[in-house]
Parts: structure tokens; C-alpha cells; sequence
């Protein structure tokens, strides 16, 4: 049975965090309103999440918690293996290991694009990913090269 795996980079981000970390930078109000029209669009498409796993980046929990509210029934977890720069051979392998039927990764680049190319055997770079970036893919394994890109909306 073919799965689908939604992938969603972040809204824009404020440049610096008070506290100079990279993990506690937060979405500008344009972010907001970019990850808005992306869960809109995605609700559009008739896509209904049953799993949002999440980056722990307080940029990423901030555009998780939208798709939060208008899928309250999905469960969320948050996983380290999304942060920026993650191994992507780690996260195929915890993909793989998911039962759902529709998840919803919430992440950050190049991860996201990396994984795209990774799973749709694709050539690095060849799917870049803007803020809130939102992509469909199906596939009965998360393994490199057998997922199919069904769509790839720019916010």
C-alpha cells in the first residue's frame, strides 16, 4: 500500500536569537503567514497527516504547531535526527520503520532537499527547498529511489 510522506521546510526565520543560537531562532511574521498558505495547501490537496515528526529547532516546532491546529487528530513527535544537518542515511532508516499511512516531516535545509533527491533518486540539488516549501511524496518504502514526487509547492 503506497504511503504518503509530506515534507515541509520552516517558514522564514529571524535572522538572529536573542540568545545567538541557531536553535532559538523563531518565524518572522512573513514566516507565519508562509507556513499558514502552506497547511492550507496542503488541507487543499486533501492531505490529512496522521504523524507530524518535527525538527527539535524552536523554528520548526513554531510551523509544526500550525499544522497542529488544523490536523488536531495527528500525533507529534520530535525527532533529533531532523535538525540541519542530520545523516540522511539515519532518517531514511527511521522512515522506513513508520507505519503510518500520511506523515508530515517538519524540517530545515539541506536536509529536506537532500532527502527529496535521496528518495526520488534524484541528483543532489535537484529539488530546492525555499521557507515552507511543502512536497508529496508517495511510495511502499522509504528507500532510496522508489518514492515519486506527486507535487512541490514554493510558498
Amino acid at each position: 500500500m503506497s504511503k504518503a510522506l509530506l515534507v515541509l521546510r520552516h517558514g522564514q526565520a529571524e535572522n538572529y536569537a536573542d540568545s545567538g543560537l541557531d536553535c532559538d531562532r523563531c518565524l518572522t511574521d512573513f514566516g507565519r503567514f508562509q507556513v499558514e498558505s502552506a497547511v492550507a495547501y496542503m488541507q487543499a490537496q486533501g492531505q490529512q497527516p496522521e504523524l507530524i515528526l518535527v525538527s527539535p529547532y524552536l523554528r520548526t516546532q513554531q510551523t509544526a504547531a500550525y499544522a497542529q491546529a488544523v490536523f488536531p487528530t495527528a500525533a507529534c513527535a520530535t525527532w533529533d535526527a531532523l535538525t540541519p544537518e542530520s545523516d540522511l542515511m539515519l532518517l531514511t532508516e527511521k522512515l522506513q520503520l513508520l507505519t503510518q499511512e500520511n506523515v508530515l516531516l517538519v524540517s530545515h535545509q539541506p536536509l529536506v532537499g537532500a532527502l527529496l533527491s535521496h528518495l526520488c533518486g534524484q541528483s543532489y540539488g535537484r529539488y530546492p527547498m525555499d521557507t515552507a516549501s511543502l512536497a508529496c511524496l508517495q511510495s511502499d518504502l522509504w528507500v532510496a529511489g522508489l518514492a515519486e514526487l506527486n507535487w512541490l509547492r514554493h510558498a
